[in-house]
C-alpha cells in the first residue's frame, strides 16, 4: 500500500478519493513528444487508384505524379489562371443565352 500527500491530506494511492482529487491534466501537459503514426487503414489514392496502408508511401506516390500537397496553415491555394479563363468563358456563354442565342442542334455531315 502506498500513500500520497495531496494538499494537507494523506490519501491512499489508487483509492476513489485519489482519483476524485487528482488534478486535471490538459493535452500537451505531459513532458513527451506527440507520436504521429505512419500507418493508415487502407486508403485508396484518388491519383492512381491503389490502396495504401502507409502515409509515406501514399505521399511518395503523390510526389512522383506531380501532385502538390497543401499543408495545414498554408491558407488558400493560389488561383489558377486557367480556371479564371473558364469562368470568363462561362460568363460569356450565359450572357449569350440570356440575350437570346440558341445553338443549332443539327449535326453537320463532313462527307
Amino acid at each position: 500500500m502506498s500513500w500520497i500527500i495531496r494538499g494537507d491530506r494523506l490519501i491512499e494511492r489508487g483509492s476513489a478519493e485519489d482519483f476524485a482529487t487528482r488534478p486535471e491534466r490538459k493535452a500537451g501537459a505531459y513532458p513527451a513528444p506527440q507520436i504521429v503514426r505512419d500507418a493508415l487503414d487502407g486508403v485508396r489514392s484518388m491519383q492512381d487508384g491503389k490502396v495504401y496502408d502507409s502515409k509515406s508511401a501514399l505521399y511518395r506516390s503523390y510526389r512522383e505524379s506531380g501532385v502538390r500537397i497543401v499543408e495545414p496553415g498554408e491558407g488558400d491555394a493560389p488561383m489558377n489562371p486557367a480556371s479564371d479563363m473558364r469562368k470568363a468563358d462561362v460568363a460569356e456563354a450565359v450572357g449569350k443565352v440570356k440575350a437570346g442565342y440558341r445553338p443549332s442542334l443539327e449535326m453537320e455531315d463532313d462527307g
